[in-house]
């Protein structure tokens, strides 16, 4: 076998649907520590409905910092809790909840590596409110999909379930 690597590239693609708008749902959230040692909640968003449906949309951060609490409000407004006064929430009370996530491309170099990364990201304003229509399109029932209960919790769901993308983790 005769290869010539030096045409094959090194980018390492996590992109998985195209750039563009989609309605999506909250699979995981996860608490992490900014570089500043804010608090910073890692969030993994998946297509809710259509052709795409299950598929990562991509993953973003809210930065419980004094500068990344005014996008943490909008966000979290967003995603229906009422944010007019003292709200104590953890990353978990995220997950199930929905919005309509708008995602770009953005290729960076890893630091540690040095190899390319390509990845949907979400961008600063990149979260709406997900139409009512959209609302109530046939869903993907698969991680973070809700049981239909009357708070409106996760469905419990085995080892198994909970990464149908074989997604260990989150890349950030």
């Amino acid at each position: 076998m005769r290869q010539n690597f030096a045409e094959i590239d090194d980018t390492h693609s996590l992109v998985g649907i195209p750039a563009g708008q989609y309605p999506c749902i909250l699979v995981d959230a996860r608490l992490h520590v900014a570089r500043d040692g804010s608090p910073r909640w890692g969030v993994h968003w998946k297509v809710l409905s259509g052709v795409l449906a299950g598929k990562t949309a991509a993953w973003d951060n809210l930065t419980w910092s004094e500068r990344g609490l005014p996008r943490v409000k909008q966000v979290l407004a967003i995603l229906g809790f009422d944010v007019s006064g003292v709200l104590e929430l953890e990353p978990q009370d995220l997950v199930g909840r929905k919005a309509l996530v708008h995602v770009i491309e953005e290729t960076y170099e890893d630091e540690l590596t040095g190899q390319r990364i390509e990845r949907l990201t979400v961008p600063y304003n990149g979260y709406d409110l997900l139409p009512e229509s959209a609302a109530h399109v046939p869903e993907w029932g698969g991680e973070g999909a809700r049981d239909g209960d009357e708070e409106g919790l996760p469905a419990e769901q085995n080892e198994a379930d909970s990464d149908p993308d074989g997604e260990a983790g989150m890349p950030f």
